[in-house]
């Protein structure tokens, strides 16, 4: 599946709380799809920081045109959520 557009079927208290940690999401659109994202990591078996970054490039083309009004929060979600990952890899290391 390679939509990024259907937050109702993920639910934001479901999300671990290691990734809380390593993501900080601090609003409910960042919330939504990092449940999202760790919903499909789970099942692809890959990490959550590459779906949020399959996520932000899938908002930025196709998705653009399937959520016109929700398009540009959920990528800036995505992009926000990256930087404040990579900010805290980087300052652990």
């Amino acid at each position: 599946m390679t939509t990024y557009d259907t937050p109702e079927l993920y639910r934001a208290d479901s999300i671990p709380g290691y990734l809380v940690e390593m993501f900080a999401p601090r609003t409910p659109v960042e919330r939504e799809l990092l449940a999202e994202c760790a919903s499909r990591a789970r099942v692809a078996g890959e990490g959550v920081a590459t779906i949020l970054a399959a996520a932000e490039t899938y908002w930025h083309t196709h998705g653009r045109s399937q959520n016109p009004r929700g398009w540009r929060a959920r990528a800036t979600a995505a992009r926000r959520m990256i930087d404040r990952w990579s900010r805290a890899y980087a300052a652990g290391q």
